[in-house]
Parts: structure tokens; sequence; C-alpha cells
């Protein structure tokens, strides 16, 4: 992705074209992954040109005989025709998924692994993401010239946990 403007209307494509089975999008800035790489064991880029944002999408639904990954190839395919995304790499099964989510989930850590960081949880709707981010980081490299700004947004729909019944 070239921005988290660009993230922010994919994810509302992909909210108009699928609904309520996406279930996961983040948006990962390059510096975050590039930290992962660094530091985690196991992980490798997974697109072959670099960006300077990933988006990671997750799609789940009730309906065994949905086809997931071919409405995600679809739908990216002609993302990548309109020249608004460069590249994507769908997972072909559990353990690249796993891989994907593996990359995300150890942010926090390879940020731990680098040395001292300050981190902050924000809440801030959907569409005001990308001007959060861009007011943000202005802010922080004026005030910090050597400020390294490693962003990462989850977006999660809430989803209520199946609890057995007694």
């Amino acid at each position: 992705m070239r921005d988290p403007a660009s993230a922010v209307e994919l994810l509302s494509r992909l909210r108009g074209a699928c609904g309520e089975r996406v279930t996961g999008f983040e948006i990962v800035s390059r510096p975050a992954l590039e930290l992962v790489l660094r530091h985690i064991p196991d992980t490798r880029d997974p697109l072959a040109v670099a960006s300077p944002w990933y988006v990671l999408i997750e799609l789940t639904d009730t309906l065994a005989d949905f086809d997931l990954s071919g409405t995600l190839e679809a739908i990216l395919g002609m993302e990548i025709e309109a020249g608004r995304v460069a590249d994507a790499a769908v997972a072909q099964d559990m353990a690249q998924q796993r891989a994907f989510w593996h990359l995300r989930e150890n942010i926090s850590e390879a940020q731990r692994i680098e040395g001292v960081s300050i981190k902050h949880d924000i809440a801030v709707p959907v569409s005001r993401i990308a001007e959060f981010i861009a007011r943000a980081d202005a802010e922080l490299q004026r005030a910090f010239p050597a400020v390294r700004i490693v962003t990462f947004r989850p977006y999660r729909r809430w989803q209520p946990a199946l609890q057995p019944v007694a």
C-alpha cells in the first residue's frame, strides 16, 4: 500500500464486497515489519518488493462451501489491475496463514528486542486513521527529528467467543 489512506479505502471496498466476512484488517508500516524480520527467527517478507505499508486481511464465514481464498484473490486482482494495490500474497494453507499472523503478532516483541520504545494504543474511527497517522507522524518528527515511528493499526470486528452450554 502506498499510504494509510489507501488502506482505509481498501477496507471500505472489502467491506462493501464481503460484508461481515471481513474479520481482520491490520495496517502495518514497513518499519514495523523490518523490526520483525530483523529480530524474530523464521520470518520472511511476504512480498518480493518492499512496500511502505502493508495490510493483513482475514475473511471468515460460517459456510464451509464459501470460497474465501478465491473471493479474496478476485478482489485483490481487481485492486492490482486498478493500480490501487501493488502486490499481494494470499495464504494457501494454514501454515502460511499462521506465518502472516506471526509477523503481526511479533511487532511488540521485536520492538522490545530492538531497545527502548514508547508505545501507545489509540482509539480512532476507521475513517480518521489516515489523518491521525499523518498528523501524529508529522508532529513527532517535528518534535523529535531522529524518531523512528513503528505504526500498526488493527481493525477487528468484535467476535463473541463460543461457550459450551452446561
